[in-house]
């Protein structure tokens, strides 16, 4: 086996993920239907059929048994999944807004860390965590849910996002995550590294405020409810449903944006940022209550 032999075998890995076929026999059938003739001009099925059931990335006699603490279940790929990653965080810079969500790869197979999602089109898969520019979809930085695995005390949610957005924080940025990440100790600790943020909120998420100061809102509610502790803002208002927004990101107040939904009609409305730069985290213990007019409605 060649060095330029690999590169063509990993080319035409690259080419099929581009050109989709359900059989892999097609990329080489001379049926009229298929014609795919640059397959069949780097290699035969044969050979490339032969050098992928044995390809190989790492030696086995380095891998720990299943039951020692430090087993990783992606070691015969890891070396390739960290200098993807790096090539992922070197190739671009990511502007100010970036996220952070769930992928999936789809995956129907036997595998110990194969998820369930209802939520995502393909629903069984491994579960991806990936930070990307919210510009263009980009993605930054990624990880592997290879199952559960111990702690910080703030949660596993916490880890995996503070890995992920590390080397991303100190730079005035602002971070877009749904309710599975958004939480007061999480936001309070990308405030101090100077990193801002917004989120739908779960109304039980430890450090919040107290119950006694959470009113059920009603669809008939016109005004925005505004709790801050002078660090965070918890923004509250009643859209199709109840919406709690966590943010260190934007002020109390929403503005037109001058557009209007095509099915509903209504108006198309957004938070105001009101904060354009970094400003040094102050610890206020006490939440406080503002009610707030929400002019744009």
């Amino acid at each position: 086996m060649t060095v330029e032999g690999m590169w063509a075998f990993f080319g035409l890995i690259f080419w099929m993920g581009i050109i989709r076929i359900d059989d892999l026999d097609n990329y080489w059938s001379t049926d009229v239907l298929f014609c795919l003739p640059l397959a069949r001009s780097v290699m035969t099925r044969d050979r490339f059929c032969l050098i992928l059931s044995f390809f190989h990335l790492e030696d086995n006699n380095l891998q720990l048994p299943k039951d020692h603490p430090d087993h990783d279940h992606l070691f015969k790929i890891r070396g390739f999944v960290e200098s993807l990653r790096e090539n992922f965080k070197q190739a671009y810079l990511p502007g100010k807004n970036i996220a952070i969500d769930e992928a999936m790869v789809a995956w129907r197979g036997h595998l110990a860390f194969r998820v369930y999602n209802p939520d995502k089109p393909d629903k069984f898969g491994i579960k991806v965590f990936e930070l990307c520019d919210s510009a263009n979809s980009y993605c930054c930085n990624f990880e592997f849910y290879t199952g559960k695995s111990e702690a910080s005390r703030y949660g596993a949610t916490f880890d995996v996002v503070d890995r992920l957005i590390g080397s991303y924080m100190g730079c005035g940025r602002t971070l877009y995550v749904d309710n599975y990440y958004t939480s007061p100790n999480l936001f309070s600790h990308l405030k101090q590294q100077a990193t801002l943020a917004c989120g739908m909120m779960r109304l039980n998420r430890k450090n919040g405020p107290p119950k006694s100061m959470l009113h059920k809102l009603k669809k008939s509610d016109t005004n925005t409810s505004a709790l801050t502790n002078g660090n965070l803002n918890l923004l509250r208002f009643f859209d199709k449903r109840e919406v709690n927004v966590l943010t260190t990101a934007y002020g109390d107040t929403k503005v037109a944006t001058g557009k209007v939904n095509p099915v509903t009609k209504e108006p198309i409305i957004k938070l105001h940022d009101t904060t354009n730069t970094w400003v040094p985290w102050i610890e206020v213990t006490k939440w406080s209550l503002i009610m707030l007019s929400n002019d744009a409605r």
